[in-house]
């Protein structure tokens, strides 16, 4: 976080704002057990969030990076805003903190981890993994889940259970942020580990507006999968009107995102095999075809380009788990359930294959039943707002 970057940041999001443009429509509240959540959207595809407590309310933002739309919001409101919860560093997260913080008297209590250098985080307020903040009598609690920064955490709004997460960009609806300061294994640590007591019912704000491009992509790899297609068809419908996808739940994370699919032995076979297609219908390098024939071509092309990039790395992650190579069938545990080290090997077949993406236009080329075909789509109903769902 630079102070340019803050600024450059901050005069996008007033440009956008003269504009009077907004990427998303069809915003509801929702009402958790001792709170409600607003989604405020902002730029091309941000969001950030107004989670407002009912005993007292007393409010927090959530990775307010447009903090004129926040404030205004709050004064509208007339709620008592207290804090503000920033999940990474990132400018389109926590560029607006020290904004915000000026616009509201500086009394704001910033909390951010330490590993991401948040700007404007106040004395007492570095967060930890297990911390729980309060916000009126709603509590907050922190999981920390390195991966797409050192320092990014995850808040989860705490009921009788866990009623919702900011999830940030660890969980994109549908799908989850880049490795920027991470690899396979922290995303496997976070979506299967960190985050597995989470439950299901648990409502999932995450901070782009990316469902519907994450949802093509997870199609793409099964297609033949139910709730992939239905989840498709009514997000697909949603954002032909400019409806808003925010929130997701745990329950459809886990039945259509990818990196949390990996758990599904029958899906790990389908993307290897597309993994292994993909690969051969790239196109050769141009030196191939002087290779003769005598000459073993596979070790002659091995050493040239050097092995698999995925099997190269999976071959550290094998390592860092505690695995000793990428053949990972001989310390599975449980034959119908896929290893931790099957299950990173997924998670870095994923990552792998986001670089075919261009394939999915023409997988999806002529196919009615996933998506809505655009000149139909004004007879389509609008539908209602409120969580995704993938039940049909």
């Amino acid at each position: 976080m630079t102070r340019l970057g803050r600024w450059l940041h901050l005069r996008s999001v007033r440009d956008a704002r003269e504009k009077k443009y907004v990427h998303s429509r069809g915003i509801r509240p929702s009402s958790l057990s001792t709170s409600t959540i607003l989604p405020i959207p902002f730029l091309g595809d941000n969001y950030t969030y107004l989670l407002i407590d009912h005993a007292t309310r007393e409010a927090a933002a959530i990775d307010p990076a447009d903090p004129y739309a926040v404030h205004e919001l709050a004064t509208q409101l007339r709620v008592d805003l207290v804090a503000i919860l920033t999940t990474h560093k990132h400018h389109d997260h926590a560029g607006g903190n020290l904004k915000l913080q000026k616009l509201r008297g500086g009394r704001l209590r910033v909390y951010g981890h330490a590993r991401d250098r948040i700007p404007g985080v106040t004395r007492g307020c570095v967060v930890k993994p297990g911390d729980v903040l309060r916000v009126g009598e709603t509590e907050v609690g922190v999981i920390h889940v390195p991966c797409h920064t050192d320092g990014h955490v995850v808040y989860c709004v705490m009921g009788a259970e866990a009623d919702a997460v900011f999830t940030g960009d660890a969980i994109i609806n549908g799908g989850v942020g880049a490795f920027f300061h991470g690899d396979a294994k922290d995303c496997y640590d976070n979506l299967h580990v960190r985050l597995k007591r989470v439950p299901d019912a648990a409502l999932v704000f995450s901070g782009h507006e990316y469902m519907l491009m994450n949802l093509r992509f997870s199609h793409w790899l099964d297609e033949s999968d139910e709730n992939v297609a239905t989840a498709l068809r009514e997000v697909a419908t949603r954002r032909h009107h400019s409806f808003t996808t925010q929130p997701s739940s745990m329950a459809v994370e886990r039945r259509v995102n990818p990196f949390f699919r990996v758990k599904e032995r029958a899906f790990l076979g389908k993307i290897e095999e597309l993994y292994v297609a993909m690969r051969r219908s790239a196109r050769k390098k141009w030196y191939r075809r002087y290779v003769p024939d005598w000459l073993d071509r596979s070790a002659f092309i091995a050493a040239v380009e050097g092995p698999d990039r995925r099997d190269a790395e999976m071959g550290k992650l094998a390592r860092k788990i505690g695995g000793t190579g990428p053949d990972f069938a001989d310390i599975s545990r449980d034959p119908d359930e896929p290893s931790a080290i099957e299950c990173v090997k997924g998670i870095k077949t994923c990552q792998e294959l986001i670089q075919y993406r261009h394939a999915i236009d023409q997988a999806t080329a002529g196919e009615g039943g996933a998506e809505v075909d655009e000149d139909e789509s004004p007879a389509a109903e609008a539908p209602e707002p409120g969580p995704v769902r993938v039940d049909a």
